[in-house]
């Protein structure tokens, strides 16, 4: 008859080699994974979350968890934290958290609960990923947009963009207002052929077409246009090819000016 420690050895080892790799997995995470009780005391704190807070697990462990939260975001974590007392999943969203030297985080998280032995519900386990960086990124981009759309509308000079096909994709205040529209409505969609008599517009078309097929620029043009009212008009023109992601031409830039007024006052 076998000893009861050898019967139960082989099913015993794949259980604490499952633990290990577990435990392996939770200590070198990139993410933070930390486990806190239902009243939000820290008890668990891994490797991840030491790079990500900037605490060590010596330090934090034994802390209230809003040690972490900004003041304006406490009441959600103390609403979540309840949600998890009633057996809920929270699934990933987006925060922000203060770091040990007072610096503010952007993370991504998601909380669920922890059960001892019996089911009993008596902490939460929070994954929570830095996204910071791409939280910035795009902060950044999006006053990059602001402050080039401001510069575009307050142009004086006519301004727009136009895809492959010739169509206006983007046009400031000043070329509608020449135009003779009141919106970017009124233009998106169309093409010179919809604003201009068909030769002019033939020769404006013929540019852009030549313009996206070599990706060469046509600078300082000086070109006829007739207004919506018929009145014959003098442009400087000048149009550049822009490009995609890839690299590849994805239509045209133009900046054109009236120089009519200034032509005439110089003859």
């Amino acid at each position: 008859m076998q000893d009861p420690d050898q019967q139960n050895h082989p099913a015993a080892q794949p259980v604490e080699e499952e633990f290990l790799r577990l435990a392996a997995i939770v200590k070198f995470s990139d993410d933070a994974i930390i486990g806190t009780t239902l009243e939000g005391t820290i008890f668990s704190w891994n490797q991840g979350a030491e790079n990500i807070y900037g605490y060590t697990a010596e330090k934090i462990t034994g802390k209230p968890l809003l040690t972490l939260i900004p003041p304006d975001h406490r009441d959600t974590m103390k609403s979540i934290l309840n949600r998890i007392r009633h057996g809920e999943h929270v699934d990933p969203f987006e925060t922000r958290r203060i770091r040990k030297d007072g610096s503010v985080i952007h993370l991504s998280t998601e909380i669920s609960c922890i059960r001892d032995g019996h089911g009993k519900i008596n902490g939460a386990s929070m994954i929570t990923r830095d996204i910071t960086q791409a939280r910035e990124a795009e902060e950044t981009l999006a006053r990059e947009r602001i402050l080039l759309r401001t510069v575009v509308d307050h142009l004086t000079d006519h301004l727009y963009v136009k895809d492959t096909a010739g169509r206006y994709i983007l046009d400031n205040p000043a070329h509608r207002k020449f135009l003779g529209v009141e919106s970017a409505d009124d233009v998106i969609g169309k093409t010179v052929f919809h604003f201009f008599p068909t030769e002019i517009a033939t020769r404006y078309h013929g540019d852009d077409v030549e313009i996206i097929r070599s990706g060469k620029p046509l600078l300082n043009r000086e070109e006829p246009a007739v207004t919506k009212s018929g009145e014959k008009r003098l442009l400087l023109t000048t149009k550049v090819p822009f490009l995609d992601g890839k690299g590849e031409v994805a239509g045209l830039v133009c900046l054109s000016r009236d120089i009519t007024d200034a032509k005439s006052s110089k003859q």
